[in-house]
């Protein structure tokens, strides 16, 4: 395994390792590792997106945006995911020179994947609105505050990354599933 991906997957699943001790099993535990998800929202298994009611997906391909009935949720896509897991599997067929060598990389490969199979989420009944305003998604919580703003995927904010069109029917689809919250 090239040294360099192997030092940042060690530090990807070392900065992540207390949160992933704490919510392993269930995933219910909402934990804050510099990723912008703060409460109401939390990390939750990943959803099926063919299960979803619209899915937006970044400019650059990268993250979906899923309305769920119930949720809202941003995950890395699958086309995303797929091409990670083909660069894993490519990794994990190279040989290391020594046993402890690829005893760490099936320990940070396990992590990461495990790291990669959750999204954002927050519940429906949790958020008052939605609205896209000057180039982004806003996300307001029932106590009028904002939500997934600090979200960041490769140094750049999810809210700002989907195009108008798309951004803006997400808007009205939430909306939509709202009012059958009334």
């Amino acid at each position: 395994m090239r040294p360099l991906v192997l030092a940042l997957l060690v530090s990807s699943l070392l900065a992540a390792a207390p949160a992933l001790a704490r919510d392993r099993d269930d995933c219910s535990g909402s934990f804050d590792i510099g990723s912008g998800v703060e409460q109401p929202a939390r990390w939750a298994p990943r959803h099926d997106s063919r299960l979803a009611r619209l899915v937006i997906t970044s400019r650059d391909g990268k993250v979906d945006l899923l309305l769920m009935p119930t949720s809202v949720a941003f995950q890395l896509s699958d086309r995303k995911m797929n091409h990670i897991e083909r660069e894993l599997r490519d990794q994990e067929n190279e040989d290391e020179d020594n046993p402890l060598g690829d005893a760490i990389k099936t320990a940070v490969f396990a992590g990461v994947r495990v790291l990669l199979k959750h999204s954002a989420d927050c519940p429906v009944r949790e958020l008052r609105d939605v609205d896209y305003r000057d180039g982004e998604l806003v996300f307001v919580t029932r106590d009028g505050e904002r939500l997934f703003e600090h979200l960041e995927v490769s140094d750049h904010d999810l809210v700002a990354a989907f195009p108008e069109r798309e951004a803006r029917a997400f808007v009205r689809e939430f909306r939509r599933l709202k009012a059958t919250y009334r």
